[in-house]
């Protein structure tokens, strides 16, 4: 796949993911934004009014894993020999859902000032997210031309 098909999917997965987070947010009355979480951390600020939650910093990080993601999806997608189908959706969906709770499970044990949030919750809604990430980015690979 070329890279700016990747990118561009990264970019559509990231934001249905990022969407979906602050959907979440908005019913629970939490705050599950991963850009606002990621500046928080950044800041060692463990509350909202205390920090810069929209900083570009958060931002940019948030989206720059979401393309790492997808390129990873991509690339396992060549390597295979496989098209971006459901079922492959499916399965990076899984294996990014629970990476992605290890892995913020992980920063938020390490760290030393981590956000004031409902974690459980926090991960149940990460899971659901990156499965919303999966299938966007594996409907933009498989609507995208792949040759220039």
């Amino acid at each position: 796949m070329k890279l700016v098909t990747t990118i561009v999917a990264g970019i559509v997965g990231t934001t249905v993911m990022t969407a979906f987070s602050y959907a979440v947010s908005a019913l629970k009355k939490e705050n599950f934004k991963e850009p606002e979480l990621l500046n928080l951390l950044l800041q060692n600020q463990p509350d909202r009014d205390k920090a810069r939650p929209n900083h570009f910093a958060g931002w940019l990080l948030h989206y720059s894993v979401g393309g790492v993601w997808a390129g990873v999806y991509s690339l396992s997608l060549q390597a295979l020999h496989q098209k971006p189908q459901n079922k492959q959706a499916l399965v990076f969906g899984l294996i990014s859902g629970v990476s992605g709770v290890l892995i913020w499970k992980s920063v938020l044990k390490l760290h030393t000032n981590p956000p004031k949030i409902a974690y459980q919750q926090f991960y149940q809604q990460l899971f659901l997210a990156h499965m919303l990430f999966a299938f966007a980015t594996s409907k933009t690979l498989n609507y995208l031309p792949e040759k220039e």
